[in-house]
């Protein structure tokens, strides 16, 4: 088990660089550049913050999973840090992607098949969690 929390832990590490790129990868300043200038402080405050926390969050998840793995399989804290993890990841996919993003082409297939990837590998030791108590 806990070799799939660290293996999470990098995952999330994964995560969290690519909120960082998310500016630059998708060109939001190009996206927002047409809107008109008081709704485009709003807009851009509200997506470059929203994106700032989301990749604080993984960062956090990445350090729990690198140096508290054994706390979170060993203490009832630490599972229910681990259900918390797998419920943020089964409301990603199960509910989120769906009504946001979709399966539009291969990319998003790529996407959801990588969420599922890292749904996994706290699933199965939060099941474990709930199966020792």
């Amino acid at each position: 088990m806990k070799y799939l929390i660290i293996t999470g832990g990098i995952y999330h590490l994964i995560c969290a660089l690519f909120h960082i790129a998310f500016p630059g990868l998708y060109k939001w300043n190009l996206l927002i550049k047409d809107i008109n200038q008081t709704k485009k402080y709003h807009i851009k405050d509200i997506i470059y913050t929203s994106n700032s926390l989301i990749g604080l969050i993984w960062l956090m998840f990445a350090a729990l999973s690198f140096f508290m793995s054994d706390e979170l399989i060993s203490t009832r804290l630490g599972n229910f840090i681990l259900y918390i993890i797998t419920g943020i990841w089964f409301v990603r996919i199960f509910i989120l992607f769906p009504i946001y993003t979709g399966f539009r082409n291969i990319f998003s297939l790529l996407r959801f098949i990588f969420f599922i990837i890292g749904f996994i590998l706290y699933l199965i030791p939060s099941l474990s969690a709930v199966y020792n108590y």
